[in-house]
């Protein structure tokens, strides 16, 4: 979808500046080049992309893209700003003059549109440097709402990824804000503590008492809590309290995020009461053997 958008500029902007050639270039990653995105020759009516530029190579350039609106080279061979790509660049493709447009996003430089005049030495009008430099923010508006599409993309996908998972999930998943409230509730975790979602959310999981806060096992979880330890994701047995008062063994674990400016916690809560009986059968087992094993030695 961008690089279609891109070869629409290009195409549209040569055809009105009646320029050879322009291209889109974007900063890579570590911000030492640009990279050229697309590339329209007006009269071959090509596209092409991948060419670079390195700011090592090229530093008056980009010191200009940073500091400049707009950088007209009437006389690009001549120009202090586009000059150092004489040699390796104008000459050899008969490049002239330059009209080139940094595109910003948030204030900084994330790429430049560029427009090439092949021939004789061209000065640029007001009128074209305005609209190319509203090219330059033209580009910047759509790269800003491409990104916001995508990060909303994400985002949806991963909250769609968290539903299946806290649906499917055969553990208890809750999930508290800053104040403490349950903000998510699964059906494990009804299936545990005996209270439907609906009774829950919003309510504070403390003052709840679910996970025995009020036992010495507690400490832990009420540390968590108040925000005295930041990052605690270790497994910890507690005595959890289900809707009715019954208590149930329970294995805990909490991991803590930093959301909206405040620490989130999620709790991954396991009833182990299937096994707290399994180990207490096992222990009457073993003591039983030993007592046999004592009369029969007698």
């Amino acid at each position: 979808e961008q690089e279609a958008a891109f070869q629409l500029v290009t195409q549209e902007v040569a055809a009105v500046l009646a320029v050879e050639r322009c291209s889109i270039w974007l900063y890579s990653s570590e911000r030492n080049m640009i990279v050229c995105q697309d590339l329209f020759q007006r009269k071959e009516r090509v596209h092409s992309d991948g060419y670079t530029l390195t700011s090592a190579d090229f530093p008056s350039y980009f010191h200009a893209l940073d500091e400049e609106r707009i950088i007209n080279a009437d006389d690009a061979v001549l120009d202090p700003r586009t000059r150092e790509f004489a040699d390796t660049y104008l000459r050899p493709l008969g490049i002239r003059s330059m009209l080139d447009a940094p595109i910003r996003l948030g204030g900084v430089v994330v790429g430049v549109v560029c427009q090439e005049h092949v021939g004789s030495a061209r000065v640029w009008t007001q009128e074209e440097q305005e609209f190319a430099a509203s090219i330059g923010d033209l580009v910047a508006l759509a790269m800003d709402l491409s990104q916001r599409k995508q990060a909303e993309q994400a985002l949806r996908e991963s909250e769609e990824l968290f539903r299946a998972v806290t649906v499917t999930a055969t553990d208890a998943i809750i999930c508290t804000n800053s104040e403490g409230q349950i903000t998510i509730w699964n059906r494990a975790a009804t299936s545990v503590f005996g209270f439907e979602r609906l009774e829950v959310m919003g309510k504070s999981l403390s003052k709840l008492g679910l996970l025995g806060e009020q036992n010495s096992e507690g400490g832990v979880v009420r540390s968590i809590l108040t925000g005295t330890n930041e990052e605690d994701t270790a497994v910890r047995e507690v005595m959890g309290k289900r809707k009715g008062g019954e208590q149930v063994p329970v294995e805990i674990s909490v991991a803590k995020f930093q959301r909206s400016g405040g620490w989130h916690n999620t709790y991954i809560v396991r009833d182990i009461t299937s096994r707290k009986q399994f180990d207490l059968d096992r222990e009457v087992v073993a003591q039983r053997t030993q007592q046999a094993q004592k009369l029969e030695s007698l």
